[in-house]
């Protein structure tokens, strides 16, 4: 059987699975096995209809005037990459926030403001309107 549970661990334990993916939940239990499969690097993603509208990005410090889209609660995304790259400059509690990365990378392609998306995972976007690379630095999450 195949199902998925974002972030519930409390099924995985109580219920008939022998084995979990979780996305880097920083909050997962320490007392199981975890194996690295794929390593995440989050970079800053928008679409091309945002930069032509809004403020330019051509430094890490210009998002300051972009809305920040998050793709969990915990905003944990905006707090790794912004950590490193820009310390004590972004307001990563500002934004909106998503219940998914999807959702999150759907907003940014609607040029809803800037999301973290995973240059691994994210969905590779063109010019008709649809996300790609913001600013250069990538973060692993």
């Amino acid at each position: 059987m195949l199902t998925t549970a974002p972030y519930d661990w409390e099924i995985f334990f109580g219920g008939e699975f022998d084995l979990a993916f979780d996305c880097g939940n920083p909050n997962g239990p320490k007392d199981i096995d975890a194996v690295l499969v794929l390593q995440s690097f989050g970079t800053p993603v928008c679409s091309p209809k945002l930069l032509e509208r809004g403020v330019p990005l051509t430094s890490p410090a210009d998002l300051v005037h972009h809305n920040l889209l998050h793709e969990t609660s915990d905003r944990h995304d905006w707090k790794v990459w912004a950590g490193r790259f820009v310390p004590n400059l972004l307001d990563v509690n500002s934004g909106e926030v998503f219940p998914s990365a999807d959702m999150a990378y759907r907003a940014a392609a609607m040029g809803q403001g800037v999301a973290i998306g995973d240059l691994l995972c994210a969905p590779r976007r063109d010019h008709q309107g649809r996300t790609g690379p913001a600013v250069q630095g990538h973060a692993d999450l």
